[in-house]
């Protein structure tokens, strides 16, 4: 039982000391694209992702309708906003003439995400979790990432 117990500690551990790991390699700065916000706006949430030198967001398919798949958004429900759209990189220039192979690595180390959220209520907090994945492109070491985040 004890040994279980070990075991069990040392794999949340090590989980835990991954997402810690991988937050310092991409930096992330949420934002509304317009201020003075109020019940009844749409508005466009920015994410801009800015990565280590060598690193690049893992890919493992890339599609220009819905996005990299590989990078999950989760929007905390709370009753004052409301998803319109879903999260998508601002990457369609520089992809739309790559290969499938090409886009999994040809992604920037500095990558814009454009969303468009309603706002339900004049008191409103915009927020939530995104997690994914960092390869070393010399290396090829795998990292996961998590990051709390509050749209400012």
């Amino acid at each position: 039982m004890r040994q279980l117990l070990i075991i069990a500690i040392l794999a949340l551990y090590s989980q835990v000391g991954i997402a810690q790991e991988g937050d310092h390699l991409i930096k992330w700065n949420f934002k509304f694209e317009k201020k003075n916000l109020k019940a009844g706006d749409k508005v466009s949430i920015i994410c801009n992702a800015s990565i280590a030198k060598d690193w690049k967001l893992f890919v493992s398919d890339y599609d220009l309708s819905v996005g990299i798949k590989s990078i999950d958004f989760e929007f905390a429900e709370n009753g004052t906003f409301g998803m319109i759209k879903p999260v998508i990189p601002i990457l369609e220039e520089t992809l739309s003439e790559c290969s499938q192979f090409e886009r999994t690595q040809n992604i920037p180390e500095k990558i814009t995400f454009r969303s468009v959220a309603r706002i339900e209520e004049n008191s409103f907090e915009v927020s939530g979790t995104v997690r994914g994945k960092l390869f070393h492109e010399k290396t090829g070491q795998y990292i996961e990432f998590q990051k709390k985040f509050v749209v400012q």
